[in-house]
């Protein structure tokens, strides 16, 4: 017996190491000293909250408060590209599969918000199955993270898992049903549903038991801009899941539920006459409130507005907003998307001088938004492709990412200004880069040769001209434009 505890207990140990030995240590420089060490600074906090795996629940990083030892569905939904990059994909993969198997009907469907290092919902947001905090755009958001996740490292558990499959569909539907989200209840649907009525004092959680909206700090509203971005963006990722898995038919279907609920968003919810979108419905006033918010940032974090224009009116207005840290920890990946690098640096900048920059959610959006945006990294397992796009600003005459883990091989990118990129291939298989640059170019270089190029337009409508190389296993590809 003793031999047999042994055995079990080296195995663990050689699988810790053995992960442990696979995670390369990935590396930033570049000739923008206060850069290097802004990416330094969130690298060495966001990996402080990062845990070995040794607990009750596995792999997992801080995602929540400070302190409270867990990790939240809106918080890891925030984290997780930030976390990836930084190597934590056993991580990622384990928090969503957690909260996916804890998807329940004794809950209306909802999973647990908050998990701590005990798999156990953590008790500052859980008394019983009746009685817990839930803010309800957390399904959604998991659902759209999950795609993200699948596209950066080409996991296919993402798509096919039963676990994550059957939290995906169940929040499609029952959760849907139960909650009253349909887009002809949204208008309808009462503030407080699947809870005991007149609320006691005695019942804790009662009225934050589907909080329709991230915005905790105002009530009186039964449906909010968020919520229904968030069911945008969890409808129109699915249906991509299911492309992917040709299954073309009920792709389709979620695809046009996907462009009900960005339709609600972009006639019902725009204000004409002042150029700006309300947030706040409710059901007993019959109308909008006059209330500005912050919230407004999931508009833009979940892609739900409809031209560039309301993007540049909505960026504008946020701008010009007081708003807490969790928001802000958002800005650098929204604002490179939106192509503002200038605002997106000073925003990163800003978000390490924080009194708030404990918070664990501001180093991983650093993180996210400084190699993601300013070094416009995005892989695509959907298409097969690393795309790089650099932001790179007047103050970086050039910046180098080392031992970034994409699609399960390692790379390095290095920009020097925006307009050559030096790709290499540390993996064990050849990787298709797509090598872009802003503007619209006739041709790009590669390794000295003349290619014609292709011509794109990102969200904002800024043209940018890429062509598509295959790089060989320890092979560097240089591409450039004159």
């Amino acid at each position: 017996m003793y031999r047999k505890y042994l055995l079990i207990f080296a195995t663990i140990l050689v699988s810790i190491v053995s992960i442990a030995q696979s995670r390369k240590d990935i590396l930033f420089d570049s000739s923008d000293n206060e850069l290097k060490e802004t990416f330094d600074w969130a690298k060495s906090m966001a990996l402080s909250f990062s845990h070995d795996g040794s607990d009750a629940v596995g792999y997992w990083y801080e995602s929540a408060l400070p302190n409270r030892e867990a990790f939240c569905m809106r918080d890891i939904s925030h984290q997780c590209l930030g976390a990836e990059i930084l190597g934590l994909s056993n991580h990622n993969y384990n928090m969503m599969y957690r909260f996916a198997e804890n998807i329940s009907e004794a809950k209306d469907w909802c999973t647990y918000w908050e998990i701590n290092r005990y798999n156990k919902p953590a008790p500052a947001d859980y008394v019983s199955d009746i009685q817990f905090w839930y803010n309800l755009p957390a399904n959604f958001d998991v659902l759209q993270a999950c795609l993200k996740l699948y596209d950066w490292t080409g996991n296919k558990q993402y798509l096919y898992n039963p676990v994550l499959v059957n939290f995906y569909e169940k929040t499609l539907d029952q959760y849907i049903t139960r909650w009253k989200l349909e887009p002809n209840d949204l208008f309808i649907r009462p503030r407080l549903l699947n809870t005991e009525l007149p609320i006691s004092e005695k019942m804790q959680f009662s009225g934050a038991r589907g909080i329709p909206s991230y915005v905790e700090d105002e009530g009186g509203f039964s449906v909010a801009g968020d919520l229904i971005a968030s069911l945008y963006a969890a409808f129109k990722a699915y249906s991509e899941m299911l492309n992917m898995k040709n299954e073309p038919i009920k792709a389709l279907y979620y695809k046009r539920k996907a462009e009900e609920y960005k339709n609600i968003i972009n006639e019902k919810f725009w204000n004409q006459k002042e150029k700006r979108y309300e947030f706040f419905w409710s059901c007993v006033n019959g109308d909008f409130s006059n209330v500005e918010t912050p919230g407004i940032t999931y508009f833009l974090w979940f892609n739900a507005i409809s031209t560039p224009e309301r993007s540049r009116l909505t960026i504008n207005r946020l701008l010009q907003m007081k708003c807490n840290v969790e928001n802000q920890s958002h800005y650098p990946t929204l604002f490179y998307r939106y192509h503002m690098p200038e605002e997106a640096y000073n925003n990163m900048m800003s978000l390490k001088k924080s009194v708030r920059n404990n918070y664990p959610e501001v180093s991983y959006g650093v993180v996210e938004g400084l190699i993601g945006g300013l070094m416009g990294i995005h892989p695509i397992a959907s298409d097969g492709v690393i795309e790089t796009l650099p932001q790179l600003t007047t103050k970086t005459e050039w910046a180098k990412i080392s031992d970034l883990k994409v699609f399960n091989s390692y790379i390095c990118v290095k920009h020097e200004s925006m307009k050559r990129t030096i790709f290499t291939n540390h993996g064990d298989k050849a990787l298709v880069w797509r090598a872009a640059f802003w503007g619209e170019r006739q041709f790009i270089y590669l390794n000295a040769k003349q290619i014609k190029s292709k011509y794109c337009e990102d969200i904002m409508g800024n043209g940018y001209s890429y062509i598509d190389v295959i790089v060989e296993p320890g092979k560097t590809n240089v591409v450039y434009v004159l």
